[in-house]
């Protein structure tokens, strides 16, 4: 039986966020970033079931702007 938890939410520094709910995880980004970004116009997910270690790269996108420069240099790393 599966034990019910309250969503937790964390943070990066490079405006992206997972919120962890039991054994689901859903990851996005910022306000800041969605702005400063504007449209996202390609996603690459990874297959469903594939597990992560902490640090690892799990998706790829691209936006419609670049990134600005007060943006923290590892953001940049989403573009493949």
């Amino acid at each position: 039986m599966t034990r019910y938890t309250q969503p937790t939410t964390f943070y990066t520094r490079d405006h992206e966020w997972v919120t962890v709910h039991n054994d689901l995880a859903t990851v996005g980004i910022t306000h800041y970033a969605e702005n400063a970004l504007g449209d996202i116009v390609f996603v690459e997910l990874p297959e469903i079931g594939k597990e992560f270690a902490p640090g690892d790269d799990m998706a790829w996108w691209k936006a419609s702007r670049p990134l600005p420069t007060s943006t923290p240099r590892s953001m940049a790393k989403s573009s493949k």
